[in-house]
């Protein structure tokens, strides 16, 4: 029964063709997924319909070991491309202006999906824009590598689209 299941099985994956645009850049299959998905870079986002912005329930996002805060009063709520305003600030709250963000990525935690890089665009002082491709409803974690002279630290900020 066992060997009859795995021959059906493979016979519906043999039977359906795969075209380049169904898989990502490792060449696993994407299924369902829009030409983007899994792509580390940026280039599709000018075609893709923005996405809804709106407060999630945490809006404040200390870093790993404490030393700064990101404030993300509105994050990406609906799929397209998400783009959104963060401030940097130390633990207390007080501006840090001479930031800088290193290689930022997200994911969907637990989907097994390539990491994809964030669009990072310093507007001024502590205040940053991030672009990213919001490819399906659902948990999103973004990994934002902050340096500011010598201090090295990492936010996570964690949010749900629908």
């Amino acid at each position: 029964m066992k060997t009859l299941l795995t021959l059906f099985c493979l016979s519906l994956f043999a039977a359906t063709p795969l075209m380049a645009g169904d898989m990502n850049m490792s060449g696993h299959k994407m299924a369902g997924m829009p030409p983007h998905a899994g792509m580390k870079g940026m280039s599709d986002h000018e075609n893709m319909t923005p996405s809804k912005l709106g407060k999630y329930k945490k809006t404040e996002f200390e870093s790993k070991r404490k030393h700064f805060l990101v404030h993300a009063p509105l994050v990406p709520m609906s799929n397209g491309w998400g783009q959104f305003e963060i401030t940097i600030t130390d633990k207390i709250g007080g501006p840090i202006n001479f930031a800088k963000i290193g290689h930022a990525t997200f994911e969907m935690p637990g989907m097994k999906m390539d990491v994809t890089q964030v669009k990072v665009t310093h507007i001024k002082g502590n205040k940053w824009k991030l672009g990213l491709p919001i490819q399906m409803p659902g948990f999103w974690k973004i990994k934002l590598p902050i340096t500011a002279g010598t201090i090295e630290d990492t936010v996570y900020i964690k949010f749900v689209s629908k």
